[in-house]
C-alpha cells in the first residue's frame, strides 16, 4: 500500500507502451516483484529493468517518469559520460558510487538539471534547493528564491532627471556645443583608424 502510484491511467498506459515497444524490438524486460504482487487494479507498476535497448525504442527517446530503469552497460566511466553528453540534457543524474573523486568527475563533466550522489529524488524535497530541468527537460528552477524568480518577471526601469549630464550627448536636438565637440572627437578617432 505504501508503493507510489502513477498519476493517471494514461501515464501507466504510456509506460506500458514503452515496455511493449522495447520488448517487440528485442529488449530484455525484467520485473522486480519478489512478493508476486498484482498491479492490475491500480495505477502502479513494479520496478522494471530494461536491457539490450536500441536508440529506435521509445523508451530511449522519451523521458520516462516512472519505475522503468534502462540498463546500458559500459566498460569505462568515460564511455558512460560520452553516452550522457551525446544526448539531450537530462532532468537529473543519479550517480551511485562510494568514490567521491568519480562522483565529482561525473558531476563536473555532465550537464543536468540536478545531480544526486548515492540518492534519488531528495533534491526535490529540499525547499531551499533549486529544482528544474535544463534544455529539453524544461527551463527554470522551482522552490525557494529560485522559484520566486522563475515565476516572476523583473521589470527594468530607467528614469532620468532634467539635469542628467549625459543627455546632451545622445538626445536630440544635437545643436549644442557639447555635442559638436563630442562629434568631432569621435570623428577624429574614426579617421585615425
Amino acid at each position: 500500500p505504501e508503493y507510489t502510484s502513477l498519476i493517471t491511467t494514461r501515464q501507466k498506459a504510456r509506460l506500458q507502451f514503452y515496455l511493449e515497444d522495447a520488448k517487440d524490438k528485442g529488449a530484455e524486460i525484467r520485473e522486480i516483484n519478489p512478493a508476486g504482487e498484482s498491479f492490475d487494479s491500480a495505477n502502479k507498476m513494479p520496478v522494471t529493468l530494461v536491457s539490450q535497448v536500441t536508440e529506435e525504442m521509445q523508451i530511449m527517446q522519451e523521458e520516462i517518469f516512472g519505475p522503468l530503469l534502462v540498463l546500458i552497460p559500459y566498460a569505462h566511466l568515460r564511455e558512460a559520460l560520452a553516452f550522457v553528453n551525446a544526448r539531450p540534457r537530462p532532468l537529473a543524474i543519479y550517480y551511485f558510487d562510494w568514490s567521491k573523486a568519480r562522483a565529482d568527475e561525473v558531476m563536473e563533466k555532465t550537464h543536468s538539471g540536478g545531480f544526486g550522489w548515492n540518492d534519488t529524488m531528495s533534491q526535490i524535497t529540499v525547499d531551499d534547493l533549486p529544482w528544474g530541468g535544463i534544455g529539453p527537460s524544461g527551463m527554470g528552477h522551482y522552490h525557494g528564491e529560485e522559484g520566486f524568480r522563475t515565476f516572476s518577471h523583473a521589470k527594468a526601469v530607467v528614469a532620468k532627471g532634467r539635469l542628467d549630464s549625459r543627455r546632451p550627448f545622445y538626445r536630440a536636438p544635437r545643436k549644442n556645443g557639447r555635442f559638436g565637440i563630442f562629434n568631432r572627437l569621435v570623428g577624429l578617432k574614426l579617421r585615425r583608424r
